[in-house]
């Protein structure tokens, strides 16, 4: 019976070497793999997400530039339009002719696409 057990146990210990020997590798693939994996999911995700972020400053520069634009011009139309209507403040302001003349002119080219000069 003792022998019976000895050829048991020897049996068993090549089994159990490779289930060490397993474990392991399995420790050594867990502990390089799992920074790998993150390292390769990091990268998926910023190639994925660099063409919506550039996207998303695109619009907003696009945006900005478009405000910016639409306040120039309101300005410009009240700075070129105020002189040649007048205000309410003051009804004898008169303007020069030729100052009429030139700001008409300036409103015609820069808003002609919003008027219908005959």
């Amino acid at each position: 019976m003792y022998e019976e057990h000895n050829e048991e146990t020897d049996s068993h210990a090549p089994d159990q070497r490779q289930t060490a020997q397993n474990r392991d590798w399995l420790d050594i693939i867990g502990k390089v793999g799992t920074p790998l994996a993150a390292l390769i999911a990091a990268l998926a995700a910023y190639y994925i997400a660099q063409p919506f972020q550039r996207e998303i400053t695109s619009v907003t520069l696009r945006n900005g530039r478009e405000q910016a634009e639409s306040k120039l011009r309101s300005d410009m139309f009240s700075s070129l339009i105020g002189p040649i209507v007048g205000s309410d403040k003051d009804p004898n302001n008169d303007i020069q002719a030729e100052r009429e003349k030139v700001l008409v002119e300036l409103l015609a080219l820069n808003f002609h696409e919003y008027f219908e000069f005959f």
